[in-house]
């Protein structure tokens, strides 16, 4: 066996192994789904939430036909609130470490 015959094999087996699409895109698959399944789990609690919280402001805003003519004041404060709900929901979501 010469020198260059062991460096051919040499070198050939450090040669990356050949890449299988197919089983690649069956793994990524399979990881994006079990990940949009956990943000889906993870969103439901807020989904829940946020209507526990409209069903409970009804009384204070009226019904969805008197919803315009609703005092200024009940607006404001309903804004504001979902506004600074809003802004935890997106300050947790793209904190590093949160997914």
């Amino acid at each position: 066996m010469s020198e260059d015959s062991r460096l051919q094999a040499l070198w050939a087996a450090d040669e990356p192994q050949t890449r299988d699409p197919t089983f690649e895109f069956a793994v990524m698959e399979r990881v994006l789904s079990r990940r949009l399944w956990i943000d889906m789990a993870a969103l439901a609690p807020i989904i829940v939430g946020a209507g526990v919280v409209l069903w409970s402001l009804m009384p204070l805003v009226g019904s969805f036909d008197q919803f315009a003519l609703a005092n200024s004041e009940t607006l404001v404060g309903l804004a504001v609130s979902l506004g600074i709900a809003l802004a935890v929901f997106v300050v947790d979501m793209i904190r590093p470490g949160s997914a």
